[in-house]
């Protein structure tokens, strides 16, 4: 009866790491990627708006099995807009080319505020990131 109880015991135990591993798996930004994540397909964002608290990072991920070629910046109507404390990263005049593959660009953000990132060779490809 004992080695029963420890067996049945060991079971639950195992079931529990596995699930915690599955689910720790997942996640946080949208149900795909890492948090603090933006994922980009071939002309859109996965995510479309993300909240992060000051002095967070966010990784930008253009994958090459799905991904396109983008010019990212800080703006609105695919057009680069420089943002007053915008991390210098996005806030420029001319974007940061992306072709699928290449290395995730992680850009912090240190102060509060709403930023908005724009692709500006696709047509409504946002991303919101709401710094609190």
């Amino acid at each position: 009866m004992k080695v029963q109880k420890t067996w049945w015991l060991l079971s639950l135990a195992m079931v529990v790491c596995a699930l915690t591993l599955l689910l720790s798996a997942c996640g946080g930004s949208g149900g795909s990627g890492a948090a603090n994540e933006v994922d980009m397909g071939v002309a859109d964002f996965k995510q479309h708006a993300l909240t992060i608290k000051a002095g967070e990072t966010v990784h930008f991920v253009d994958p090459m099995n799905g991904g396109g070629v983008h010019v990212l910046c800080f703006g609105k109507d695919e057009q680069c807009v420089p943002q007053t404390d915008a991390p210098a990263k996005l806030n420029v005049s001319d974007g940061v080319q992306f072709q699928p593959g290449d290395p995730t660009l992680d850009v912090t953000f240190p102060t509060a505020g709403v930023y908005t990132v724009v692709c500006t060779i696709h047509p409504g490809m946002v991303v919101t990131i709401t710094v609190q």
